[in-house]
């Protein structure tokens, strides 16, 4: 894998303290294995310790501190994006892809989301996956949806 595409999900601060069992204010190789297991969770990619230490451990003490983590972290994407775009035309989404956005939208909603409540809302020709092309097209809509919501609220101040 590419150390490139190695990210972290916005919330940063919290997530180094809970990757930060110890209070110690650094992640050391066993911090370090669980944040790759939470990056592989949310992304459907295998990454290793030794690609986050050679990302985020600028100063080679072998530990990554707080500082570190926010400054290898890539910029959040841009409103309306995430992490969840998706495959191209006609691709669907992996099974680890829509448990990992299954798992995002409960954390965001702080309420369960399975991944058939992803798919009832989302797959819109009903043959049990999402692509793509639906994911970007239900965020057209929501966008618009949103759009319309905020001019209704303006009118109404």
């Amino acid at each position: 894998m590419s150390t490139s595409r190695i990210g972290a999900p916005p919330g940063g601060d919290r997530m180094f303290q809970r990757l930060d069992s110890s209070g110690d204010g650094k992640l050391d190789d066993q911090k370090l294995s669980a944040f790759a297991q939470k990056i592989s969770e949310r992304t459907g990619q295998s990454v290793s310790v030794a690609e986050l230490k050679q990302k985020l451990d600028t100063d080679g003490d072998g530990k990554v501190s707080q500082q570190e983590l926010a400054k290898g972290r890539p910029p959040p994407p841009p409103f309306g994006q995430s992490q969840f775009m998706g495959p191209g035309e006609g691709t669907a989404l992996s099974q680890e892809a829509l448990q990992a956005m299954a798992q995002h939208a409960s954390e965001r909603s702080g309420q369960t989301v399975s991944v058939e409540d992803l798919l009832a809302k989302l797959d819109q020709n009903g043959d049990g996956q999402l692509t793509g092309d639906e994911l970007r097209s239900q965020r057209r809509n929501l966008s618009d949806e949103v759009n319309q919501r905020r001019q209704a609220l303006r009118m109404r101040s």
